[in-house]
């Protein structure tokens, strides 16, 4: 038994990702209040990892992240459901401190060729 397994959040922090993007697959989404002195509600995200199996724990989505996916996948968040979602975690900054935070991008983008009508599956970088 380790004392870490019981002292998990229920959401995702940058310290659970790497610089190198990780696919999930986006099982539900939902919303959540969350903080304790100015509780704010916000979107969160259900996965499932690249074998299907669901993820413990829920990501909550910041306005930043909440816009990369509504640019890709819609306004309305429910269309988002069963498509990939690539994570990872990176510097940014917040309050005027330098600190880890996670960053999302689609995980795919199928995209219509002119002239055959072909699609091209193209990672997007981060």
């Amino acid at each position: 038994m380790r004392a870490s397994d019981y002292l998990k959040s229920r959401f995702f922090t940058a310290d659970d990702f790497s610089d190198r993007p990780e696919t999930y697959t986006i099982v539900s989404v939902g919303e959540e209040v969350i903080g304790r002195d100015s509780p704010t509600t916000k979107p969160v995200l259900e996965l499932a990892d690249g074998d299907g199996k669901a993820v413990a724990r829920l990501l909550s989505l910041n306005k930043t992240n909440l816009r990369v996916l509504a640019k890709v996948y819609g306004d309305d968040m429910k269309s988002s459901v069963g498509r990939p979602i690539r994570i990872r975690s990176d510097w940014t900054s917040f309050k005027g401190e330098r600190t880890r935070g996670i960053q999302v991008a689609p995980g795919a983008v199928t995209v219509r060729t002119a002239g055959g009508g072909q699609s091209l599956n193209d990672e997007i970088p981060f």
